[in-house]
């Protein structure tokens, strides 16, 4: 085993197959292995089994209740003549895109149930008031233990490297182009499918309720992701009020009772401006995933 995800590539023209073999064994930041397969039937004769396979012969194949293509227990993703959804790919397009999609099958159906127990849900943001607090280190460990189904938004207050500046401006106009545009900015870091949204917060302040209402809207609408964890700057937020979009809300909280007075003075806030409803979804940690026992200090 190669501690990769293994792909299994099976598809009637034998060059695009070795052609995809190559670039995915070439690239090392996907995180993946793959291997030829001449013929679905071939699959009874590997002492190992892929984990997702990348097929467009579709004669073998059952259909799960999720509408995923199985053959017995390994999730197809389908090269069809058409894109349609998370399950069926084109062949001419970025190939990053289709492994990205091909990897979100790999762990098929957990992403609203078995993920909760790593701190995910559908829409996770992780944002503290405080600085130096570990915000940034326990976004990336979510996004990480989720898997491939999650992908990780940076909004820090200054990005680490120059972005393109089209995406928020996609957003800002709800531009059907957005989803093209995020599948050209996906990346791949230290194993995270992620995306950064701005160079600086300043930029990142004038998005409203409704604008990451639709950014949200359209990143769950790729169908590679079923989970979101935003990394949240301080200064991002013009309005605190953006904060009730999402359904969990981790806040790192460096120890001492210093901290502690703050936390409960930014409750008390927040609760008297008409915003106690958030403060009901913060789970406060203590550095990176380390909580108390009910999630509060």
């Amino acid at each position: 085993m190669t501690g990769k995800l293994e792909v299994g590539v099976c598809d009637s023209n034998p060059g695009y197959a070795k052609a995809l073999i190559s670039f995915i064994n070439d690239e090392e930041e996907l995180g993946m292995n793959a291997l030829l397969i001449g013929s679905i039937d071939e699959l009874d004769g590997l002492s190992e089994k892929p984990d997702v396979i990348i097929t467009d012969d579709q004669t073998s194949l059952a259909i799960s209740e999720t509408g995923c293509y199985m053959l017995g227990n390994i999730p197809c993703l389908v090269i069809g003549d058409e894109e349609d959804g998370r399950y069926v790919t084109t062949k001419f397009q970025d190939a990053r895109t289709i492994c990205r999609k091909a990897a979100s099958l790999a762990v098929p159906e957990k992403s609203f149930s078995e993920n909760k127990a790593v701190g995910i849900s559908g829409v996770t943001a992780v944002y503290s008031p405080f600085g130096r607090s570990g915000k940034t280190e326990l976004a990336k460990k979510l996004a990480r233990d989720g898997g491939p189904s999650v992908l990780y938004i940076g909004m820090e207050d200054i990005s680490i490297k120059p972005l393109p500046a089209d995406i928020l401006y996609l957003i800002k106009s709800e531009s059907p182009k957005l989803r093209e545009q995020l599948l050209n900015s996906i990346s791949v870091e230290d194993g995270i499918n992620m995306i950064r949204l701005s160079e600086i917060y300043l930029d990142l302040r004038m998005l409203t309720i409704e604008d990451l209402s639709f950014f949200t809207e359209a990143a769950l609408g790729l169908g590679m992701y079923s989970s979101l964890v935003f990394d949240i700057g301080s200064a991002a937020l013009a309005d605190m009020s953006l904060l009730s979009l999402f359904d969990v809300i981790y806040m790192p909280v460096p120890d001492g009772e210093e901290y502690r007075l703050k936390t409960e003075n930014f409750r008390r806030i927040l609760t008297a401006v008409g915003m106690g409803d958030i403060f009901e979804k913060v789970r406060i940690t203590r550095g990176c995933g380390r909580s108390g026992e009910d999630g509060y200090l």
